[in-house]
């Protein structure tokens, strides 16, 4: 821990001078994974915008208490999550005022929201936030960069129509439309509910609730649509928290920009593990668990062969490691191996399945006809080329 860096400190330039950058420390690791999580992943139609934190109560001036998180004291980050799987597409954390950002006349979150969607403009994506970002103005920006828009929002709101400070009876809704394309809802249940909208109507739906008031513990209640999409789209982000923090590794550090490194490893782990379980491939899924040990197990190993592969200088210190082996890297193609001199079939033993211990010898008519060695077709040949030690997947 005491000799872990991410980045040079001599080539860091002090606050007050052009080119400071807060996350300097963070930088290397934080933009590469950024655009792999972006490139890596498809991405349902509907997103959702929150904000999450980071752990964090060591001597920070951009630290944040929010009452309502379970992680209540720590760094703030600004996220957006499929709100299907909980996969986080695009992150960034607080650090208080941003120089970088272009407000223009827009206030902070606004801006907050249009720079997370930057590169998903016109793909017909359904975004759901709740009031802390929510606003007429935010939705219009949204609805001609080719967004849906969906969200809980403050009747202070400027723009929004007079009628949503109107107060209700229990049951009662009002709507008004803001805009040829936005509508703007309020509904009391047990306490007032303001919602706005590009993507829905005031239309209702009948649903079925449980309570105990009710003969059977069950009653039927009438509730709009926008208000039932938004309790089911918005929790992509509380999703991927929940995720975070079964396994989470939570080393101790005075360093800022170190417990900001864990999380976003963390996140790199959740975000690939989710991969895992909604990808369209045939066979049994690791559970979440299972899933972080068969990872160790790969790095581990990995690790284990780039120090054997490694050349050692005279004073004892290890060079870096060599590139991957080629097997795992080039293209390969099986072929059948050469016949005898007699004319017939050639058969030998596999060079992965006959090495397993325990198994016995196996025998095969193929070979890989770059490597020139002998194995099955299925599954060894690809085994072989995909995995460093492919024995271990008999």
């Amino acid at each position: 821990m005491k000799f872990l860096h991410l980045n040079d400190n001599s080539c860091y330039i002090p606050k007050g001078q052009p080119g400071h950058d807060r996350l300097y420390k963070l930088r290397p690791l934080l933009d590469p994974l950024i655009a792999n999580f972006q490139a890596s992943y498809t991405l349902h139609r509907e997103l959702s915008v929150d904000e999450a934190m980071v752990g964090f109560k060591g001597r920070l001036f951009f630290i944040q208490y929010l009452p309502k998180k379970p992680t209540k004291w720590g760094m703030k980050a600004y996220v957006l999550a499929d709100s299907c799987t909980g996969y986080v597409y695009n992150w960034r954390l607080y650090t208080g005022k941003d120089e970088s950002l272009d407000l223009g006349d827009r206030n902070h979150t606004h801006a907050i929201v249009v720079v997370l969607l930057k590169g998903l403009e016109g793909r017909g994506h359904h975004v759901y936030t709740d009031n802390y970002y929510s606003s007429p103005a935010l939705f219009s920006e949204l609805h001609d960069l080719g967004f849906g828009a969906c969200g809980t929002v403050r009747v202070n709101r400027r723009g929004l129509p007079p009628e949503m400070k109107t107060t209700l009876a229990k049951g009662d809704t009002i709507s008004a439309q803001v805009d040829d394309s936005m509508m703007a809802l309020k509904w009391m249940d047990k306490r007032a509910v303001s919602m706005l909208s590009t993507i829905h109507d005031n239309s209702m739906t009948t649903k079925v609730r449980r309570t105990r008031r009710a003969v059977g513990g069950q009653e039927e209640i009438r509730k709009p649509v926008v208000v039932e999409q938004y309790n089911k789209y918005m929790g992509g982000v509380d999703r991927s928290d929940q995720l975070l923090s079964y396994y989470g590794f939570s080393h101790r550090t005075v360093k800022w920009w170190k417990r900001a490194a864990f999380h976003l490893i963390d996140m790199a782990i959740v975000n690939a593990y989710i991969m895992h379980t909604s990808s369209a491939t045939t066979g049994k899924k690791l559970t979440h668990e299972q899933f972080r040990i068969e990872l160790a197990k790969e790095l581990l190993l990995q690790a284990s062969v780039d120090v054997s592969e490694s050349t050692p200088v005279s004073d004892g210190r290890i060079q870096r490691p060599l590139p991957p082996q080629a097997r795992l890297t080039e293209r390969h193609f099986p072929d059948h191996l050469p016949s005898t001199p007699c004319g017939k079939k050639a058969q030998t033993d596999c060079v992965v399945c006959s090495k397993k211990r325990g198994r016995g010898r196996k025998t095969t008519t193929y070979m890989c006809k770059q490597c020139k060695l002998p194995m099955c077709p299925i599954p060894c040949f690809e085994l072989y080329h995909t995995k460093v030690d492919p024995q271990r997947y008999l």
